[in-house]
């Protein structure tokens, strides 16, 4: 017989059922299960002696002790060898033998074993008297052949051997008593119906002990597997309460308003930050929906349905909205709305997550109001500019351009020196006005730079020397050294290159009253073709402050006002500098010592190329205007008509006069100008209108060059999209004015 299986106590912690299920598994393994037969062989091998013992009893007392005796130790031999072979095979598995050599040998000693008895029981036959030992012989085969059979539940094959040498030893049993009977008898017919009973008994109870054991190995292993779910199931719950747990408390102490509410916005919780922005207590707020408890008058109602729809929808939203606290305060709230997902059955909920964002609201209010109240100012400072720069550049248009043609006639000494004196003031507030222009461009981010081929060596040479005249006048040195590896030719805006250097030599020669000015100019080239030129301005003038000199390139100061007062300036030029350098890709720095002088650091980037094609060269005059020339000039302002008159007098071109947009249309499809210098500004229509106007007509079409002035990019801009040619700001020169000029040529009159 072997052991049989126990009723384990259940294990209740998750350690537990593995180590079960674990053990279950090995305990059902092949090797488990040979080590279980092994041990139950042993273990019951006493109990097993003591039938033994029983039935050689009663074979010395039917046939003698000496066939007792003999019988009982053949069965003692197959049990002796059996066990001893079983007893060490767990310890010969775990050590690692081979599992199928150690079941090969089982079977062996197993069926020895079965054979033994079988020999038993053909001895019991044999010696007694026919008849007188059937019943204890079947009995005995009978008891072999289920202690056997037990076996199959551990060691399959062993089992089917062991009750095939009992099955054949009953059969052979049967067969020799009819072979040695003289007669067929009735006891012949019982003991073969004996025996089917008995074969059938025995395999019924062999099945059902062999179904049990697989049956309740089965719902063991079931049981572990439902305990090991359940325990699994036990702690996603706690864990889950212990979330539920925790979230609540986070959600109870949380600064931001959490609110619990149904589909139909009707509140189920608050927390006290709620209470703390509203003034709605929870039992307060707790039945009332949430929309009718907060809006109010100025609340959004787009806001709200999108923020019921999204709750109805099963979907997250988030908004800001107006709502009113209890004592009728304005609270600005930015809203995060999340529906919760539930089973069939359980009531939607939503989480309302809100932030009071009043604060943050009003100051972006305010700051968008001042952003409005900014872009007003800085739209009236331009329009400003634009109404300076007209106004004062018409007279001055005048001033200068009567200057000039004063200048050219014949005057004494004294004459000229007041024309000069004109002039020269007349330039001067020109510069201020230019510079003052040139800042609110770059204030505004509309200063274009070109990036045109240029002469570098004679763009540094040609600022020096319109400052040499003024250095002489006060007996100063004026150096230009230019690096023998600088290039001559390079990309970029050499107009805004040579007004900062006029702007530092200009303020070189005006602070310095002995000594000399130098300008050094050298350049760094980078592999990729570009490089940073470097221009060094020094002078021995009075010197600048350390606390002055981080003052200087602010707009509108200078290093003091006595400084203002000994020299003027308006304080715009170091700032416009400083900005065009940095615009072009470098800066301007200073180092300065009173009564030392100082010196400005200009860097810009620059790159070299190839000097461009010569253009064809002008006559010796370098202006050539084709005779027979028909221009119209339209222009209101008597003062500019009689400037203009005064400038071509020489040239030989046919001028003729409107002063307003009208006429300049009318007369254009009338007389069919081939030029027309066209005002802006001009009563009845202005010059953009009457520009469109006489494009818009099937007529040959003259060149059309804005005369005005406004001087900014977009007048340039508006002129060129109106229809014109070309601009000219004033106060114009003759030479601006004949380079306009040159290369049109006159279309031929009808006849």
């Amino acid at each position: 017989m072997t052991r049989p299986e126990g009723t384990a106590t259940m294990p209740n912690t998750a350690t537990d059922i593995e180590a079960e299920i674990a053990r279950l598994k090995q305990r059902d393994s092949p090797e488990g299960r040979l080590s279980r037969y092994a041990n139950g062989r042993v273990h019951y091998f006493v109990s097993r002696q003591i039938l033994t013992l029983v039935g050689a009893a009663m074979l010395a007392i039917a046939a003698g002790p000496v066939t007792g005796l003999l019988a009982l130790g053949i069965a003692l031999l197959g049990e002796g060898v059996d066990c001893l072979f079983l007893r060490g095979l767990p310890a010969r598995l775990q050590r690692g033998a081979s599992l199928r050599r150690q079941r090969r040998i089982a079977k062996v000693t197993g069926a020895f074993q079965a054979l033994t008895i079988a020999t038993c029981i053909l001895l019991t036959w044999s010696t007694a008297a026919p008849g007188n030992a059937t019943f204890f012989f079947y009995a005995f085969l009978t008891g072999a052949a289920l202690n056997g059979g037990l076996t199959m539940s551990y060691q399959r094959a062993l089992g089917m051997i062991k009750l095939t040498v009992y099955a054949v030893t009953g059969l052979a049993i049967l067969c020799l008593d009819l072979i040695t009977s003289p007669a067929l008898q009735p006891r012949h017919g019982y003991d073969a119906i004996g025996l089917l009973m008995m074969s059938y008994m025995t395999y019924s109870f062999v099945d059902f002990v062999n179904r049990s054991h697989r049956k309740a190995r089965s719902q063991q292993g079931d049981l572990l597997s439902e305990q090991r779910r359940l325990n699994q199931v036990s702690l996603r719950l706690a864990e889950a309460q212990r979330e539920a747990q925790t979230l609540s408390l986070v959600a109870l102490h949380a600064h931001d308003n959490v609110i619990l509410t149904k589909l139909d916005g009707t509140i189920t919780w608050v927390n006290a930050a709620f209470t703390a922005t509203t003034g709605y207590t929870a039992q307060e707020a707790m039945g009332q929906t949430l929309p009718g408890l907060l809006n109010g008058p100025e609340t959004c109602v787009e806001t709200g349905l999108e923020l019921r729809d999204a709750a109805l929808a099963g979907r997250a939203h988030r908004a800001t909205i107006l709502n009113y606290a209890k004592d009728g305060r304005k609270i600005w709230v930015e809203t995060y709305l999340v529906p919760v997902p539930v089973t069939e059955g359980e009531e939607p909920v939503v989480i309302s997550i809100e932030r009071d964002v009043t604060k943050d609201y009003l100051n972006a209010k305010e700051l968008k109001q001042a952003s409005e109240k900014a872009e007003a100012a800085s739209v009236a400072k331009s329009e400003f500019l634009a109404t300076m720069s007209h106004e004062i550049r018409t007279p001055m248009n005048g001033v200068i351009g009567m200057a000039d043609l004063l200048h050219d006639t014949e005057l004494n000494p004294e004459q000229q020196h007041y024309c000069d004196t004109i002039r020269t003031s007349a330039a001067g507030l020109l510069t201020i006005i230019n510079d003052i222009l040139d800042f609110s461009r770059l204030d505004a981010g509309q200063m274009e730079l070109s990036n045109t081929p240029f002469d570098l060596p004679a763009c540094l040479t040609s600022a020096t020397e319109i400052l040499r005249p003024q250095a002489q006048a006060k007996s100063l040195a004026l150096t230009l050294n230019l690096a023998p590896d600088l290039p001559q030719w390079t990309l970029g805006d050499d107009g805004r290159l040579r007004q900062i250097l006029v702007n530092l030599l200009g303020n070189a020669v005006k602070f310095t009253t002995q000594g000399e000015v130098t300008v050094t100019a050298s350049f760094a080239p980078e592999p990729k073709g570009a490089g940073t030129l470097t221009i060094a301005v020094a002078d021995t003038g009075i010197g600048i402050s350390p606390e002055a000199a981080t003052r200087v390139f602010n707009q509108f100061e200078q290093a003091d006002g006595a400084i203002t007062r000994r020299f003027g300036g308006t304080g715009l030029g170091l700032a416009i500098s400083r900005r065009l350098a940095r615009a072009m890709g470098g800066d301007i720095t200073l180092r300065s010592q009173p009564e030392k002088g100082s010196c400005f650091t200009l860097t810009t980037r620059l790159t070299p190329t190839k000097a461009p094609a010569r253009a064809a060269q002008s006559p010796a005059n370098g202006l050539h205007i084709t005779p027979g020339l028909r221009v119209l000039v339209a222009e209101d302002n008597r003062t500019n008509q009689m400037l203009i008159k005064g400038l071509l007098k020489d040239q030989p071109v046919s001028l003729s006069f409107v002063e307003n947009g009208e006429d300049a249309v009318v007369q254009t499809a009338l007389t069919g100008p081939d030029l027309v210098f066209m005002d802006i500004s001009m009563p009845k229509m202005d010059g953009l209108q009457a520009t469109r106007a006489i494009r818009a007509h099937n007529l040959p079409q003259p060149v059309i060059v804005a005369l005005t002035a406004n001087a900014f990019a977009a007048d340039k801009a508006a002129c060129l999209d109106a229809g014109m040619d070309d601009f000219l700001s004033k106060p114009v020169r003759k030479p601006e004015l004949l380079q306009k000029m040159i290369g049109i040529a006159p279309r031929p009159t009808a006849a």
